[in-house]
């Protein structure tokens, strides 16, 4: 009986050691995925966008009364996400002719065109550079959401009316005007610069006083060795706002002439007008919007207003995702994937970015969640 037992359990091992080496030998059919891991960019609860610095470059030539006019109608379309969401924002004016504190060095034309500031062009304008008249200027060089009226402000210091220097050099102007030591708290260090022209000529940024380039024939301008290459003015701007290969901080956006019909039109009324080639290329390069000074103004100041928003509300994911398992929510609100009113995912950069009416407000809770490609 001990010897019929002992053989039952000794085959019993046997058998469990055999399926044991069969199963360890057979394909397994299992499949793994990686748990669902969440970013969320908060603070306190709380989403803090990325502070804005806005510069506008107004051209204040004699044939720009219209567009400044404009501009200042206009404006709250620009705006109003601004204060609405609640962002933290700095705006500030300058002039196509503020080049000329790095110029004229004899200071002839800066003393008769800046004479409201005390002979210095770059200094961020609060009103027109000839006319001292104090109701023609705001008092506020820089412009935030905490500025009392902050529409009439600006409406002030846009109005820069049409009797400054008409050899218009915006690069160089947006240059000395960030280089001016006077301007200094205007340009934060971690915040996003946007930069907008409005312009009917185009940049004509050289050296030396003469001779006026935008004279030479058959727009001989745009291949003269005298003047400055666009591609200068993005390594300048690339360097002052720390930005690299992947991220840039800065878009330089544009509303000038972009064709030869709008040159045309415009010219009805009055003649010289240019159509902005290296405007709209300096936009191209640094990722800003071109608009045209013929289409809707109002409509043109809501795209560049959606495009800087857009571009400061973006998110840096800590994994690359499958971007088929990112879901969003703000303020527990799922929000869907969409290029118009909803968010995209930037592979290149690992972002995620807000667009149109879901662009989120200050203080707004946002959740990320995804799936990622790969193990920690």
């Amino acid at each position: 009986m001990t010897l019929k037992k002992n053989i039952t359990n000794k085959l019993l091992v046997q058998l469990i050691v055999l399926t044991f080496t069969i199963s360890a030998c057979q394909k397994s059919n299992d499949s793994f995925s990686l748990l669902s891991e969440e970013s969320t960019f908060q603070q306190s609860s709380s989403f803090q966008p990325r502070k804005i610095d806005i510069l506008w470059v107004i051209d204040n030539s004699g044939s720009m009364q219209t567009s400044q006019e404009n501009l200042i109608t206009n404006f709250n379309s620009f705006i109003q996400k601004f204060k609405s969401l609640n962002y933290d924002f700095h705006m500030a004016v300058t002039t196509t002719d503020a080049y000329l504190d790095t110029v004229d060095t004899g200071g002839s034309f800066r003393s008769y065109y800046c004479r409201a500031f005390s002979n210095k062009c770059s200094v961020l304008r609060d009103g027109p550079g000839r006319d001292m008249t104090s109701s023609l200027h705001s008092g506020f060089n820089v412009l935030d959401k905490n500025t009392s009226d902050l529409t009439a402000a600006f409406n002030l210091n846009a109005a820069q009316g049409t009797a400054g220097y008409g050899d218009e050099r915006a690069f160089l102007s947006l240059k000395t005007t960030l280089s001016n030591t006077t301007n200094s708290s205007f340009l934060r260090p971690d915040a996003f610069l946007a930069v907008i022209i409005v312009s009917d000529e185009d940049d004509f940024s050289h050296d030396s006083m003469s001779p006026a380039l935008e004279s030479l024939a058959n727009n001989g301008y745009l291949t003269d060795s005298r003047i400055h290459k666009v591609s200068d003015y993005v390594t300048y701007l690339d360097s002052i706002t720390h930005s690299t290969s992947t991220m840039k901080n800065y878009a330089v956006s544009t509303i000038s002439i972009q064709d030869e019909t709008c040159r045309a039109a415009l010219n009805t009324s009055f003649t010289g007008r240019k159509i902005g080639y290296r405007y709209m290329q300096l936009a191209d390069l640094t990722g800003g919007s071109k608009a045209s000074l013929c289409d809707d103004f109002g409509s043109s100041l809501e795209l560049i207003s959606n495009l800087v928003l857009t571009l400061t509300s973006s998110f840096k994911l800590n994994r690359e995702p499958d971007p088929a398992t990112i879901k969003v929510t703000v303020n527990n609100q799922i929000i869907i994937e969409d290029e118009l009113n909803g968010w995209t995912y930037d592979g290149t950069n690992l972002t995620v970015n807000f667009h149109g009416n879901s662009i989120p407000a200050a203080d707004s809770s946002i959740s990320i969640t995804f799936d990622p490609l790969t193990v920690k």
